[in-house]
């Protein structure tokens, strides 16, 4: 149905614990698709951006269970939150053209007329990518009814960038990394997953970049997807991906257990030292907030923090503490006060006062 008032969900998808989550913090497909006779939105006039949007309109307005919003009723705030939830591009200049559709569980959306006619996106806790392709497929099959996509026998489904083409879908994982990076091998490892074909960026990051410029990503967050959709099935990408990560996982591991051999007293400091700044501080940048739950993520794996505060949590709360979600909480309010509250009270809800 239309929304004239924008919601969002506090619970979605990060809420859940998903598998392999002490390292993959989460999964996520795009879809992307274009309809036949029109052209891509980039070369667009106002007469084809206006005829793709009624048409969207016509086949999104009645469907049960999701939230359909022109980008143009959207407030700024309303804009970045979806952009801090990963859902749309970051400083994305969306406008009156532009729509998105989100069930309300938020476990898919579709995002129209931004870079192609129709992108479709799932997100998933921990590792997965197949749930996450799955609920991308159920609602590709829903435009599929009502939409003749752009298809080639040769090429796969047509893009407005050819990398995209083919399956038309990119898949991606979120790596948490800090043992990795505290025994200096980020670098290395980031590197050996770009020779295998993948793009690596940072958390913060727009554009991919070099292992030598993400090493340092916020909160030890690496995020790692496909460069190429063509050439390969859906399924074989999955698999390429599940395997890298997989491995990744396992190195993770493996040096989490040897840094704590090798220097306990200090891993434990910094988990405790974050763990009490994060349950007593009264104001707290972004920046501070991330690097601690970072600390008390790599607390939960050496069972060092309550055994109440799970992953999930976790990941809950560092969505949660970007800088528009907080504004959204109470908006005249100082960030940083309002940010040290939400996380007292959110690491504080579980455990017995």
């Amino acid at each position: 149905m239309v929304n004239s008032n924008f919601k969002i969900t506090s619970r979605g998808w990060f809420s859940e614990e998903g598998p392999e989550n002490d390292v993959v913090a989460s999964s996520w497909i795009n879809l992307k698709r274009n309809i036949e006779g029109i052209v891509f939105s980039e070369k667009m006039s106002k007469r084809d951006s206006d005829y793709l949007f009624n048409e969207i309109f016509k086949a999104v307005k009645n469907m049960y269970g999701f939230s359909y919003y022109n980008f143009n009723n959207l407030k700024i705030i309303e804009k970045q939150i979806l952009e801090e939830r990963n859902y749309i591009k970051s400083g994305s200049s969306l406008g009156e053209e532009q729509s998105i559709l989100i069930k309300d569980n938020e476990e898919v959306l579709a995002i129209f007329n931004e870079n192609e006619h129709i992108k479709i996106k799932s997100l998933k806790s921990g590792l997965n990518l197949r749930k996450a392709y799955n609920c991308c497929n159920e609602l590709d099959n829903i435009f599929d009814e009502k939409f003749k996509f752009a298809f080639s026998t040769q090429y796969g489904y047509l893009t407005s960038d050819i990398s995209s083409s083919g399956t038309g879908m990119n898949a991606s994982v979120m790596l948490f990394l800090p043992a990795i990076r505290r025994a200096n091998k980020i670098d290395k490892t980031l590197t050996e997953i770009m020779r295998a074909g993948f793009a690596v960026r940072g958390f913060t990051e727009e554009k991919n970049a070099s292992s030598s410029s993400c090493g340092d990503s916020m909160g030890d967050l690496y995020i790692v997807d496909n460069q190429f959709s063509i050439g390969k099935s859906e399924e074989d990408f999955i698999i390429q991906l599940e395997s890298m990560a997989d491995i990744i996982a396992g190195y993770e591991r493996e040096t989490r257990n040897i840094i704590i051999e090798n220097d306990r007293a200090n891993i434990e400091d910094e988990i405790f030292r974050a763990k009490g700044i994060l349950e007593n501080c009264r104001k707290i940048t972004l920046a501070e907030a991330i690097k601690h739950l970072s600390s008390l993520k790599l607390g939960k794996y050496y069972n060092l923090i309550d055994k109440s505060i799970t992953y999930s949590q976790l990941n809950c709360l560092l969505l949660q503490i970007q800088r528009s979600h907080i504004k959204n909480l109470e908006y005249n309010s100082d960030e940083e006060i309002i940010r040290a509250e939400y996380i007292r009270n959110n690491l504080l809800r579980n455990k017995d006062v």
